[in-house]
């Protein structure tokens, strides 16, 4: 997939992880911007999944706050709402990200937490860049 440049996004992605947001926060938190749709409270519930689930080296933040940002663009309110389009961009996201990296689990990419967390950094820009480009192209395409 070629990927549009949003480099103000990603830039400011760098920034927030930088000056202590989490990986998931901070994915949320620009999606957010770039959508015009800031809300502090919306970054409380991406808190726990940073780190790749609680610290845990699980699920990379990066890629479980994209899903977040997907999912508050495309996801439903009510059960009678299609979600198929929603999941559907899920797994593009995961998919356009593993074949980067070649996985989605932090403690692979990160390679241990006694490393400085700058090395999260192309991880955070790459899924911001990804992110926003999935929600363009989806919006653009309807």
């Amino acid at each position: 997939m070629q990927l549009k440049p949003y480099p103000k996004f990603e830039k400011k992605a760098e920034e927030y992880f930088l000056s202590g947001y989490n990986d998931a926060e901070t994915i949320l938190k620009v999606i957010l911007e770039h959508l015009g749709e800031e809300d502090p409270k919306f970054i409380k519930i991406a808190t726990g999944l940073g780190a790749g689930l609680g610290r845990l080296g699980e699920t990379c933040g990066a890629v479980t706050g994209g899903i977040l940002a997907i999912s508050y663009k495309f996801g439903r309110v009510s059960k009678t709402e299609d979600k198929w389009h929603c999941y559907e961009l899920i797994r593009k996201f995961i998919k356009e990200f593993r074949g980067k990296f070649g996985t989605i689990k932090c403690s692979d990419l990160r390679g241990g937490f006694d490393k400085d967390r700058k090395v999260c950094v192309p991880y955070i820009i790459y899924a911001v860049r990804l992110v926003i480009n999935i929600i363009e192209n989806s919006i653009n395409a309807n």
